[in-house]
């Protein structure tokens, strides 16, 4: 088959969306509960994980201040040290991170009965049942974040959108303490602007193989004919340019 008469079939439900979906993802758990605990980490550039000691192993996770020398999750700690050497490090405290968890999660459940734990610090609600619109399921947002802050002074960030990954990726977009909201005819323009890299999935080998394409955007992508995204990229690149598009994937 050529490319000229090559079609790519999308079919009725893939133009369409009936989900309100929201995703929940708590900011830098752990370092926010290490925070929490002892107020005087809350300014200064903060990991947990590793041995402070030895100054040996990997970063769990890390404070917004940690982020700004470019320190991040799974980054050696030795490399950490190297870009701020007066950080703070902290082995963790395990239990008490998942005894917040639970009571997190417990919070969730009363928002939805369909709820879907993804980690520790993170969970799908599907809010579809619930509310009347986007508008309804924002106020519902605000009053979840308003009870996570008053019961474990923690704050979240929030995506609502109708799949599960473009409330993810919304989420994303503003952190700490966001609330995005993405609607449906809104998803190709909120789509546009954001780095490939920003979907799940989309990894260094993923985005080395965009880039020699020159797609370093969703907005790039956006803008190729899919047939030759087919060709070119396969399965997985189509289902990709059809969410940079605002098809339902």
């Amino acid at each position: 088959m050529t490319l000229a008469n090559q079609e790519v079939y999308f079919s009725e439900k893939e133009q369409t969306f009936d989900s309100i979906l929201l995703y929940m993802d708590l900011d830098a758990f752990f370092a926010a509960v290490e925070m929490r605990e002892n107020p005087e980490l809350a300014d200064v550039p903060l990991v947990v994980g590793g041995n402070p000691k030895t100054k040996q192993g990997v970063v769990s996770t890390c404070n917004y201040e940690a982020r700004k020398f470019g320190i991040h999750s799974g980054m050696p700690i030795n490399q950490a040290l190297r870009l701020c050497p007066h950080l703070t490090m902290v082995r963790g405290s395990f239990k008490l991170y998942n005894e917040v968890s639970k009571s997190i999660m417990r919070i969730l459940d009363h928002y939805s009965p369909t709820m879907k734990v993804a980690g520790n610090d993170e969970a799908y609600l599907d809010l579809t049942e619930i509310v009347s619109d986007y508008e309804e399921a924002r106020r519902l947002a605000v009053e979840l974040k308003d009870d996570i802050f008053a019961t474990e002074r923690l704050t979240c960030s929030i995506g609502i959108a109708p799949t599960k990954i473009l409330a993810k990726i919304a989420s994303e977009t503003d952190k700490p303490d966001g609330l995005v909201i993405v609607k449906p005819l809104e998803i190709a323009d909120f789509m546009k602007p954001l780095k490939i890299t920003i979907i799940p999935g989309v990894g260094k080998k993923s985005a080395e193989l965009f880039s020699k394409d020159k797609i370093f955007t969703c907005g790039d992508l956006a803008r190729y004919p899919h047939q030759l995204v087919h060709q070119k990229f396969g399965k997985y690149g189509l289902k990709t340019w059809k969410l940079v598009n605002g098809y339902n994937t």
